[in-house]
């Protein structure tokens, strides 16, 4: 238990996967990440002390697994046409599947980032078929675009969030998602549940989480709004949101590529609308990726921060350059 758990604790178990994802080998990162869990598992059950008891691959090992954005694609399209091969419907496609595929296997859910297609639907009730889709102009005109993110859950159940504010190498083919987001997830199921209000959930098996997606930590699409607003941890401050689970591809600075620490506090301060003075306080998961795309280099640093406003704590942090997973328990 870690020294933020309070008297009368729910525990959430949340892991982040970092790692260096290539672009459009789709097949090729997941069968990478599928080894870095097999790793990973096997690793936990070969230590049986009191802090990581003896498991199965089958028994619960966490409750969340987070991957970065874009989690099996990369990042760096140049265009709608570029993108849309790799595209799929929500509910539909690789990316589904796969993360369904984990979420029965680790009894968990699964949250990871993908480019989404939406149908136009005409006045007839149908949508263009794939071989009339030529160019960029002929997929705008008939299917929209997001960069999305899942939270799979173990029955096959699933919530979609789509980026709010979008950086410049989205707007090459992205659009902008409806605003934020917030869930309710159940800790026993393992499910999440749309909130309509923000009233927080006064079950005691349910976690109420916030999504976010890299540049939506930001001040508007491409930069566009007051750098003052802090409009995600505003909104998530007034949701009462408990966890916030954030997936990114974050560029590294050029100066210090493997100043983790200062990127760190640079998201903290973005979300200081949710600081807490009282406990329990809530939690920053950053799942971020490494490595060079057509190169641009990716600063990682993924982390986990406990937001108190007195003394926010790093509980986990990852480097700028390692492929790694790793797990903490959130008491809420």
């Amino acid at each position: 238990m870690n020294i933020f758990a309070s008297s009368s604790s729910r525990c959430l178990r949340v892991a982040f996967c970092q790692y260096n994802i290539q672009l459009k080998q789709v097949k090729q990162n997941q069968q990478k990440v599928t080894e870095m869990l097999g790793r990973y598992i096997s690793k936990k059950m070969n230590k049986n002390d009191s802090v990581d008891p003896i498991i199965s691959p089958s028994s619960k090992c966490f409750d969340i697994l987070i991957f970065p954005e874009m989690s099996f694609t990369g990042y760096l399209f140049e265009n709608r046409k570029d993108v849309f091969p790799y595209c799929e419907e929500k509910g539909k496609g690789s990316c589904y599947e796969f993360c369904w595929d984990l979420a029965r296997k680790y009894h968990c859910a699964v949250v990871c980032g993908y480019p989404e297609k939406e149908p136009i639907v005409n006045d007839h009730g149908s949508s263009l078929d794939h071989h009339d889709l030529a160019d960029d102009e002929s997929i705008g005109n008939h299917y929209k675009l997001f960069n999305s993110m899942y939270i799979v859950s173990p029955d096959g159940s699933f919530v979609n969030y789509r980026k709010h504010f979008l950086y410049c190498e989205d707007l090459k083919w992205a659009n902008e998602g409806e605003g934020f987001k917030t869930f309710d997830f159940s800790l026993t199921e393992k499910k999440v549940q749309v909130v309509n209000n923000t009233e927080l959930n006064s079950t005691f098996q349910h976690v109420r989480i916030g999504l976010g997606i890299c540049m939506d930590i930001n001040n508007g699409t491409n930069f566009s709004s007051d750098f003052k607003n802090k409009e995600l941890g505003t909104f998530h401050k007034e949701q009462g949101t408990e966890v916030l689970l954030f997936i990114a591809n974050w560029l590294a600075s050029s100066e210090e590529p493997e100043n983790c620490l200062s990127l760190q506090t640079y998201w903290l301060n973005r979300l200081s609308p949710m600081l807490s003075e009282t406990m329990p306080v809530p939690y920053f998961v950053c799942c971020n990726r490494i490595g060079k795309e057509k190169e641009t280099l990716f600063a990682g640093a993924s982390c986990v921060i406990a937001m108190s406003k007195e003394s926010p704590f790093l509980l986990k942090s990852a480097a700028h350059d390692n492929e790694c997973i790793k797990m903490v328990e959130l008491w809420l």
